[in-house]
């Protein structure tokens, strides 16, 4: 059920110009199991299939795949296990959410140096997420 949701929603999010090629990411957490669905690193939304995606343990251990993980990995179970009430995780690159991070529009915009201390991916990023309980951000200047 997760991987087919995780593959049907890598196409969604295509099609509806929520990203381009490659960029982004989406997971979601099985409340039951614990388990994590990641979709692959660096593979096209309009090709992956339901055996490209990963699972994983909360422990950042992975339990089953054949491809890479998403390149912020480790971040996805760190907000799991840091935010019970979240289930899911969706990364778009929309090029007016980006024009928006760089207008530092009302949704939180990590900035200049912080944005340069908080690499997408690192303990960094996750403690600022943690502290200002975001449920939503922009980096500005992400993917340049």
């Amino acid at each position: 059920m997760y991987k087919k949701l995780m593959a049907d929603s890598g196409k969604r999010m295509l099609n509806s110009g929520l990203t381009v090629e490659t960029w982004g990411n989406i997971s979601a957490r099985d409340p039951d199991s614990g388990l994590i669905y990641l979709t692959p690193s660096a593979m096209g939304y309009d090709v992956i299939c339901e055996d490209d995606i990963v699972t994983a343990g909360i422990d950042v251990s992975i339990a089953e795949g054949k491809r890479s993980p998403v390149v912020e990995f480790e971040l996805h179970p760190g907000i799991y296990r840091s935010r019970p009430e979240i289930n899911a995780i969706v990364h778009t690159h929309p090029v007016y959410s980006q024009i928006f991070g760089v207008l530092r529009g009302p949704i939180p915009a990590l900035i200049g140096e912080a944005a340069q201390a908080r690499t997408i991916g690192t303990p960094c990023l996750l403690e600022q997420i943690r502290i200002d309980y975001m449920s939503g951000f922009a980096l500005h200047r992400y993917g340049r």
